[in-house]
């Protein structure tokens, strides 16, 4: 899928109406570090997806239909800066809250 872009440092799929993503979705991106895949109608991912993203540091996948990680991006979690994971944004505690 994207063949030729091994360098690629930086990949932005939001608000593309994805509802699923094929298991070698991501293969040929091995210097990957940021993928943003908010705003679809992702509700999971294939095992493999993620496997060859061995340099991704930022994975956002906000507003999305997720419910939990798959084991291989559970097991990553350590080394990944993932934001807004389900869609639900911690409230800043510097903002007073309003009725």
């Amino acid at each position: 899928m994207f063949n030729g872009l091994s360098s690629l440092q930086t990949l932005d799929l939001s608000d593309n109406s994805l509802a699923s993503l094929p298991a070698d979705a991501f293969n040929g991106l091995p210097s990957l570090e940021s993928l943003s895949l908010d705003n679809n109608s992702l509700s999971g991912f294939p095992t493999r997806a993620f496997r060859d993203l061995g340099a991704l540091v930022n994975l956002s996948m906000g507003q999305n239909r997720l419910t939990c990680l798959t084991s291989a991006m559970a097991q990553r979690k350590s080394i990944l800066t993932v934001t807004d994971l389900i869609g639900v944004s911690p409230k800043d505690p510097q903002t007073p809250h309003r009725s």
